[in-house]
């Protein structure tokens, strides 16, 4: 089962186009006439590659300029006339207008499509729930409270993320495996700063009293002394100063009453009680996934969460081997999260032929697992072997497209498909610098506009035309030195030598001209 043919009639920027996704068909599609014209490599004898990417998989990316239609043309799979090939057959999801002259087109849907958006699980540092050891932070346990005052509404939104991922590892367990992280066990650490929270009946109505005192405060001053403090608690200097101790210990009492006014309701309190009696024992607690779902997820979710959105619970992923999930880079455990939602989706659905749509799943991956991409994606849709998938991926990456053959990839610019690559250049396997010039349409070089200023530069400084910013020969020389592109640094180093020998000469004819003047005055005052 692939995608063969999509037609947009009017989608956001793309208007009467028509998209090839198959490597081995060519189609062309009439508005007019509904007449659909399908060219079957096979019989005409043009090469196309075959089951490249083994045989219930196949991959189609598509790539462009910024603006191009990249996202509007993904959308438009799922509400614009598609043609599918099935067995020999060509189906369309097509139900209200005919298709004329090409007769074996079938109306059915018996597939699923997954598209994934992964701006959904794009990770804001100061929220990133992945990562579990604040570094760099005086007081850590005082920093989770200030990000969850000033995460807002935010905050529930990572909340029910961060329910859905551990719902996910308990969930595949056995059946989810990545070369990435081989989760288990599971490991929580129970804060000191537990300890000091007053939940006996007899300091409640003090409690209660405080936090109606504090409540009359102005909120946003309170974030605010408390944000300082977490500044100026162990810088030496300041705690030099008179009343610094007793400043200090007012600031903590007004956020711990805060942070007991979250969770001052009785039930929550219990609960809370509950998940305590079983990690009471010990400070560090090791559970495989099973018994952490038995003991504590699925009986103390609630407050589970509540005590790690405080920072009273610290909870780490940790593999077969000791290396603990933070120690990933943010890259990876986007990455590992965007495989396992995949998965996910994947498992959840009951038809055996799915269309996965990824857009730019590969933003803000280090090069090195941008490199890896497909291979790492094809391995774990090989562990669905009964499916047959079509990818359709967006990117800007060139890594991806050398993954690909030309014949995988949809070439866009300004909403329609282009062919850069008519020239028997291939895409498969193929160096950086053709790949972004050609796949991505970068006209005009793919130098950084800071170092192509500055070259200039030091181009006007020497042929002297135009302006320049350099003033001396020392700094057009420094910059030639810096140049790492051998033939244009061995050129502007010819025109500099060029220029600057015939001044030195020139230079060195007026001091010698000097010096015959001041010797020839010299004899005439001897003579």
């Amino acid at each position: 089962m692939e995608l063969v043919y999509l037609w947009v009639k009017n989608y956001k920027n793309i208007v009467e186009q028509g998209f090839n996704f198959s490597p081995r068909f060519r189609c062309e599609y009439d508005e007019d006439t509904k007449e659909l014209k399908v060219v079957d490599k096979n019989e005409t004898g043009e090469f196309y590659p075959k089951n490249f990417f083994g045989n219930n998989i196949n991959v189609t990316a598509i790539v462009g300029e910024n603006g191009s239609g990249k996202s509007s043309l993904l959308l438009g799979i799922t509400n614009s006339k598609i043609i599918i090939r099935r067995d020999n057959q060509f189906y369309t999801n097509d139900f209200t207008s005919e298709i004329h002259k090409f007769t074996n087109i079938n109306r059915e849907k018996d597939y699923d499509i997954i598209y994934m958006d992964f701006d959904l699980i794009k990770i804001n540092p100061i929220t990133d729930f992945w990562d579990f050891s604040q570094q760099n932070i005086y007081d850590k346990n005082l920093y989770k409270r200030i990000e969850n005052n000033f995460s807002g509404n935010v905050n529930f939104n990572i909340i029910k993320y961060k329910e859905n991922f551990y719902n996910l590892i308990i969930k595949y367990d056995d059946s989810f495996l990545s070369e990435l992280f081989f989760y288990n066990p599971i490991e929580i650490r129970l804060s000191d700063f537990i300890k000091t929270i007053p939940f006996q009946d007899s300091q409640s109505k003090y409690i209660n009293d405080k936090i109606k005192s504090v409540q009359s405060k102005n909120y946003s001053k309170i974030k605010f002394l408390t944000f300082l403090y977490s500044k100026i608690k162990n810088n030496p200097e300041l705690s030099k100063l008179k009343h610094f101790d007793d400043d200090i210990s007012i600031l903590e009492k007004e956020q711990d009453i805060l942070n007991y006014n979250r969770f001052s309701n009785q039930e929550e309190i219990d609960n809370i009680y509950k998940l305590l009696k079983v990690l009471e024992n010990k400070k560090i607690h090791k559970f495989s996934i099973e018994d952490f779902n038995k003991q504590i997820y699925n009986e103390n979710q609630e407050a589970f969460f509540k005590l790690t959105e405080l920072g009273y619970l610290e909870v780490n992923l940790k593999d077969k081997t000791g290396r603990e999930y933070f120690d990933l880079s943010q890259g990876e455990r986007k990455l590992f999260a965007e495989f396992l939602m995949i998965f996910d989706s994947i498992s959840k659905s009951d038809k055996n032929e799915i269309f996965l749509v990824l857009d730019e799943p590969d933003l803000g991956l280090h090069p090195q697992w941008q490199k890896n991409y497909i291979q790492e994606l094809i391995k774990l849709l090989s562990t669905f072997p009964k499916k047959r998938f079509h990818i359709i991926i967006t990117s800007h990456s060139p890594f991806i497209l050398s993954d690909l053959p030309k014949e995988n990839i949809i070439f866009l610019e300004k909403g329609k498909q282009v062919y850069p690559f008519e020239d028997g250049k291939q895409t498969f396997g193929a160096n950086i610098h053709t790949l972004l010039s050609h796949g991505f349409f970068m006209k005009d070089g793919l130098m950084g506009e800071f170092a192509k200023e500055k070259i200039n530069q030091v181009y006007n400084f020497i042929t002297q035309k135009g302006t320049s910013f350099i003033k001396t020969k020392e700094e057009a020389q420094n910059i030639i030195n810096l140049i790492g592109e051998p033939m244009l640094k061995k050129e502007l180093q010819f025109l500099y030598n060029e220029k600057f020998e015939i001044d030195d000469i020139d230079k060195q004819i007026r001091e010698y001209e000097e010096a015959i003047e001041k010797l020839k005055s010299k004899k005439k005052k001897n003579d």
